[in-house]
């Protein structure tokens, strides 16, 4: 089921094209990040939003995508990336080889760059618990711009930071479904963390733009 709680069962990656990821800090990314890239289709064109500086899933689209764009709030001038990437992994031969090969903005969520129906797909790793509700609804407005029709969003959310119910209150309110089932109780093998403080868990969201927006 693609909307759920990530459990220690579903499938890992230690690491991200050349980087280790550690498993205490990127708690979470070890499963996001093999399950976002197994729902992206080959030769889309895809948008890694709220890519940030340093993290290195942006790099594992180029050889699957079409075309790659990535956006962050945060400087993504290649000088601080490189920097960023280097003090987090201690190489930057990784995000050296493929970084000219992305697409990189600068620009807040609720406001993007981007003409709309623009990408087959919307990735947004980790993000959402760090807006409020406000924040939230309209990226997703934007997202839903943004998106060509029956595109995908692939979304995915600490809880409780972020509760899965108002996610999906705010999907109805604009062109979007839930793709599939979905079953947000938590089950005895969800993964979590303590590192951040509160016990978190994570959980997924894929949503599509339904057709005629």
């Amino acid at each position: 089921m693609k909307n759920t709680f990530f459990t220690y069962n579903d499938i890992k990656s230690d690491y991200c094209g050349e980087y280790f990821l550690k498993p205490d800090f990127w708690w979470s990314r070890l499963y996001e990040y093999p399950f976002a890239l197994n729902i992206i289709k080959k030769d889309s064109v895809v948008l890694d939003a709220a890519c940030g500086s340093y993290h290195p899933f942006k790099y594992s689209l180029v050889d699957i995508c079409k075309e790659v764009y990535a956006c962050d709030i945060c400087d993504l001038s290649k000088a601080v990336v490189l920097k960023y990437t280097l003090r987090a992994f201690g190489s930057v031969a990784y995000a050296e080889k493929y970084f000219d090969k992305i697409c990189f903005n600068q620009c807040d969520l609720t406001s993007l760059v981007y003409s709309d129906c623009k990408f087959d797909c919307i990735i947004c790793i980790s993000t959402f618990e760090h807006m409020n509700k406000d924040i939230q609804k309209l990226t997703l407005k934007e997202f839903c711009r943004t998106l060509k029709n029956n595109g995908t969003i692939v979304l995915t959310c600490d809880y409780p930071s972020t509760i899965p119910e108002d996610i999906i209150k705010m999907v109805k309110e604009y062109n979007l479904e839930i793709d599939g089932d979905y079953n947000y109780n938590i089950p005895l093998n969800a993964i979590s963390s303590t590192y951040f403080g509160e016990n978190l868990y994570c959980y997924s969201l894929v949503l599509k733009k339904m057709l005629g927006e």
